[in-house]
């Protein structure tokens, strides 16, 4: 009797930044070199602005697996999880037969290794650069209305 199983879960990551913020930092994190180790676009980055909760992008990309010769192609997405976070996901585009729960294991360790360096990239991307937050916005206003009262222009 074969063990064969069809197919492999999906695998995702949460992003601590709302949706369109992690949607721009992921056109530009997807192609780092950490990303690069596992997953390797395959395809075009589709981008869309949809209503409810459908991807804001998706790239058809090959997940490499230890131990494997040959990478798997999956669909990586960006979905919205909610107005202040959103959700990176790994699903496959095929279902191949795996014979053996290592090949299973494999795909879940790349694929969520994989999501938590891009997520971490993302992240990461948005907190480096000036933000137009409340407080970054006050110190602005403090700073200006502090010149003002001593006369500087």
């Amino acid at each position: 009797m074969s063990s064969t199983i069809h197919g492999y879960p999906t695998v995702s990551h949460l992003v601590l930044l709302a949706p369109a913020e992690a949607a721009a930092a992921f056109d530009v994190m997807i192609l780092d070199p950490a990303v690069a180790t596992d997953l390797i676009p395959a395809g075009s980055l589709r981008r869309a602005q949809p209503s409810g909760y459908a991807a804001l992008r998706a790239l058809p990309a090959t997940l490499r697996l230890s131990g494997r010769r040959r990478a798997i192609e999956v669909i990586l997405e960006l979905l919205p999880w909610s107005d202040h976070r959103s959700e990176l996901a790994i699903w496959t585009s095929r279902r191949p037969h795996l014979f053996v729960a290592r090949d299973i294991n494999n795909y879940e360790n790349a694929a969520a290794r994989t999501l938590a360096t891009l997520a971490g990239l993302i992240e990461a991307r948005c907190s480096d650069r000036p933000s137009d937050s409340v407080a970054h916005k006050v110190v602005h206003q403090s700073r200006h209305h502090r010149r003002n009262q001593i006369g500087v222009p």
